[in-house]
């Protein structure tokens, strides 16, 4: 694990490394930190019916855990190694001082979000349309999910 010190000597981040199987964060679980995906491949998955359902596949260059991290609220998902990964593990005080520090990484942040919501609509969409799904139950699904 490498740990890197800012100028008061404080860690700022640090990079950790798991193996193929490692369950990285659990549904649930309260932590606070976000991941930069270094190397390698992870595995987003919902317990759904006692049993993992993968909802995406990430690799270098991705991040995950910026929705606890942000909302202070528990994991959403499990995220699992798919292969040996290696990741930048930001705290929330690290997280806040790169986007101060670093306006193109929040950009860039902000676009992948972006693309992840356009993604997850469409896919959505598509399902409700292959299902069969009418018009107005497809209207009444998604008032009655902003709603919420």
């Amino acid at each position: 694990m490498f740990k890197r010190k800012n100028k008061d000597n404080k860690e700022d981040y640090l990079i950790r490394t798991f193996e193929e199987g490692y369950v990285i964060v659990s549904e649930g679980d309260e932590t606070k930190e976000m991941f930069i995906i270094q190397m390698g491949q992870v595995a987003i998955e919902k317990n759904h019916q006692g049993k993992p359902l993968r909802l995406r596949v990430l690799e270098k260059g991705d991040f995950f855990g910026e929705i606890s991290l942000m909302e202070g609220l528990p994991r959403s998902a499990t995220v699992r190694a798919l292969t040996k990964t290696k990741v930048l593990v930001l705290h929330s005080g690290s997280f806040m001082m790169k986007l101060r520090r670093d306006p193109t990484f929040a950009f860039e942040m902000i676009n992948q979000l972006c693309h992840r919501i356009r993604t997850e609509s469409d896919r959505i969409i598509q399902l409700m349309m292959e299902a069969g799904i009418s018009n107005e139950i497809a209207q009444s699904i998604f008032h009655k999910t902003i709603d919420d």
